[in-house]
This record gives C-alpha cells, structure tokens and sequence, in this order.
C-alpha cells in the first residue's frame, strides 16, 4: 500500500526495479507493477470508484500485507 501510495512521486521504472529487487528477479513483475498502477488510481481518485471497485483494486496489495504480516510471525514462532 505504501508503494502504491507513492506513485505520482516515483516513476514506473522505479516501481519495476523495487519490485524485482524484492522478488529477486523479474519473472511476474509485469503482474505486480500493474496491481501497484491499479491500487495507486484507487487511492488517488477514490470518488471516481465504487466501494466494491477499490476493493477489488486494492485486494492484491492487501492479500500481499496479510502474507508478510503471516510469515514475519511465523518467523519470529520459529526463533
């Protein structure tokens, strides 16, 4: 969400290279880098949008949040 907050501010090429270097790599950055573009229309212009349309825009960045926020607490169980 923090990423796709900062859209006006960084350049998509930017966005690709942080997300690649977060994946390790390339492969499926196309995918993420749009859910990014999508989510930071969302947030922007969010009277433009149905409730049910932000929603659906901003799911995979918040599915995403869910997962880190899942794995960090496995981790720290597992420490």
């Amino acid at each position: 969400m923090a990423l796709a907050n900062q859209g006006n501010a960084l350049s998509l090429e930017r966005i690709r290279a942080s997300v690649a270097r977060s994946l390790g790599g390339t492969a499926g950055t196309y995918y993420i880098v749009a859910a990014l573009h999508l989510a930071h229309l969302a947030l922007t212009f969010p009277e433009t949008l149905s409730a049910t349309q932000r929603a659906l825009l901003t799911a995979p960045l918040e599915a995403a949040e869910m997962a880190t926020d899942v794995a960090s607490a496995e981790a720290d169980i597992a420490a």
